[in-house]
């Protein structure tokens, strides 16, 4: 699959040089162009920090309106502000209710909303995110936040087949690691005709990030892990994801009013 080649402009002053170097490692040998500020032009992309919020802005002609930044602050914004209700809560419905702390890999964490809600239903986190740039601006976002079920998520930088390849392989890093559940949030082609407009900040986002076109791949290598529960998050429209192990039932579907959860249990 050929990436276009990302530009990504920063201020210097706003990065300490251990950063500029972390960013430097992460992004080596991808498709992003690290640069500085003054030479980014309109379709690239600047990385920016006020205090303790990160920020990542598509920039514009000066014609048109500044566009929208979107901003990763995990004290500060109303994504992960949300209160749950167990009882009412499909993704607690769909980890069984358990009674106890379970261990959840997050193959897709993207904004780590969901990553969020598992860590705050009280279950042990692992959250995987591919993309270098959105990967820094995470971590970056969890040192300054000032919560403990923030903090307490692991986040790894790691293309998910990569990772689940780790954890069934011998004497590799991650080797035998074991989950209670796997969760799939794939990001799907958008549909020509919506009934509702996206967030401007969330078509930054997919733009920034891309589709996720090797789902059916990544699903099928999920169900070879013998994990005892697999949860996909769909859209309600959507066809559910071809299941080829006749390892697991046919999923459990738990759905709300926008999204749905198919739950694949092992046999």
């Amino acid at each position: 699959m050929e990436f276009k080649k990302i530009k990504i402009g920063f201020a210097e002053s706003t990065l300490t040089e251990e950063e500029i170097k972390t960013l430097q490692l992460l992004t080596e040998n991808s498709n992003y162009q690290l640069c500085s500020i003054s030479q980014i032009q309109v379709d690239d992309y600047a990385l920016e920090r006020k205090d303790s919020q990160w920020s990542l802005r598509l920039v514009r002609p000066e014609s048109e309106k500044d566009s929208v930044a979107l901003s990763l602050n995990f004290d500060l914004s109303l994504d992960y502000k949300r209160e749950i209700k167990k009882k009412e809560d499909l993704l607690y419905k769909s980890l069984g209710q358990p009674k106890s702390s379970l261990r959840v890999l997050d193959t897709t964490c993207g904004l780590a909303i969901d990553s969020v809600h598992f860590s705050k239903l009280g279950m042990e986190v692992v959250s995987l995110e591919r993309n270098p740039v959105l990967f820094f601006l995470l971590t970056q976002a969890q040192s300054a936040s000032q919560q403990e079920v923030i903090r307490k998520i692991k986040i790894i930088n790691s293309e998910a087949s990569r990772y689940l390849n780790s954890i069934t392989s011998v004497g590799v890093e991650n080797a035998g690691e074991v989950f209670d559940a796997v969760y799939f949030d794939p990001m799907y082609p958008e549909k020509k005709k919506k009934s509702a407009k996206p967030r401007k900040e969330m078509l930054l986002f997919r733009d920034f990030v891309g589709e996720d076109l090797d789902a059916d791949q990544v699903f099928e290598q999920i169900t070879t892990t013998e994990v005892p529960r697999i949860i996909v998050k769909r859209p309600i429209e959507a066809s559910a994801l071809p299941c080829p192990s006749p390892a697991y039932l046919k999923p459990i579907i738990y759905q709300g009013k926008m999204v749905r959860y198919d739950v694949y249990k092992r046999k």
